[in-house]
């Protein structure tokens, strides 16, 4: 089974579509990372595995609420 990967990053500017007390300013800066990988079989992809940071993006927006990786 053939298998590519990669990594990304992201980067943009919150539109402040929530609505909390904590989330940022509207256009605030942002940016965070992922890791992708494809198993294909034949031509076609047949599974993915993904890691986004969405905590770190979370964290970003002020939507964190505390929450922490042990």
């Amino acid at each position: 089974m053939a298998r590519a990967a990669f990594t990304w990053r992201g980067t943009g500017h919150f539109s402040a579509g929530l609505i909390s007390p904590a989330s940022k300013a509207p256009d605030a800066p942002l940016s965070f990372a992922g890791h992708e990988v494809f198993d294909f079989r034949g031509d076609r992809a047949c599974r993915l595995y993904a890691t986004y940071d969405l905590l770190g993006l979370m964290k970003q927006i002020g939507l964190d609420s505390g929450a922490s990786v042990r």
